[in-house]
């Protein structure tokens, strides 16, 4: 389960010892210390975290696995329910599962197969992240799910004119544009009262824009620390560690 508290441990002298491309003064330091506390990211071989390249789609899927403690409960499948996923793939048994939980979706194919892809290695964008961690944290895009995990007021709630209503993004963006952390206890360097996503200083959020590694240890570990010091969730999984996903690079 997730430590019971977190501002115990100076998470964000652990990456000073844990990756070599992760320095003490990065802002986003604490989130990938935290995250990597919590077992959410390892690095890789050569003790570097690569805090800049782009997160693939496979990588954001095993991260919102290990954040919500989602265990991979599929047996045996003889395939992943995607063409461009075979079992030589790292993330075969962990796509399959989510395939077979509904948390992802396909699309077509660019050749011919009877199966849609999942396009596993290619760069995630913001708004296909914010749909992963949204399914796996158990939020709907129903207007009652989406209203029920939100606490900040309708006055000072977010829009983004990039952003309309009829996107299929939309409730994803809304719900974590105007959910803010608690003033419970959070990891030493992440401050409470921020919110889980925002936009860009132009006020737009580009949804198609991709998400690198940094940026998605700050959006993963804040929707962990909302689950736990914001509304309840429902259907928020925090009892079980994700088994079999922690050797994946991620």
């Amino acid at each position: 389960p997730l430590s019971p508290h977190p501002h115990d441990v100076d998470v964000k002298a652990l990456t000073r010892v844990a990756f070599r491309d992760v320095s003490f003064h990065d802002w986003f330091n604490p989130y990938v210390a935290y995250a990597f506390q919590e077992e959410v990211i390892n690095g890789f071989g050569d003790w570097t975290f690569h805090p800049s390249d782009s997160a693939t789609r496979a990588e954001v899927l095993r991260m919102a696995y290990a954040a919500a403690a989602e265990g991979i409960t599929i047996q045996d499948p003889p395939q992943s329910g995607f063409a461009d996923v075979p079992p030589s793939h790292w993330s075969f048994l962990l796509v399959a599962d989510a395939a077979s939980k509904h948390f992802i979706e396909g699309e077509p194919c660019p050749f011919r197969s009877t199966a849609p892809c999942f396009f596993p290695d290619r760069p995630v964008s913001r708004a296909e992240a914010l749909k992963m961690l949204s399914s796996l944290f158990g939020v709907n895009p129903s207007p009652s799910s989406i209203a029920r995990v939100m606490n900040v007021p309708a006055s000072e709630q977010l829009t983004f004119p990039d952003v309309w209503p009829d996107d299929w993004f939309e409730p994803y963006v809304r719900w974590m544009a105007n959910s803010q952390l608690g003033a419970g206890r959070l990891p030493s360097g992440i401050e409470s009262g921020q919110r889980l996503i925002r936009g860009y200083p132009d006020g737009f959020f580009r949804p198609n824009s991709l998400v690198n590694r940094a940026e998605m240890a700050k959006i993963v570990v804040n929707t962990m620390l909302y689950c736990r010091t914001g509304p309840s969730l429902q259907n928020c999984n925090t009892n079980a560690r994700a088994d079999g996903l922690l050797e994946a690079k991620v």
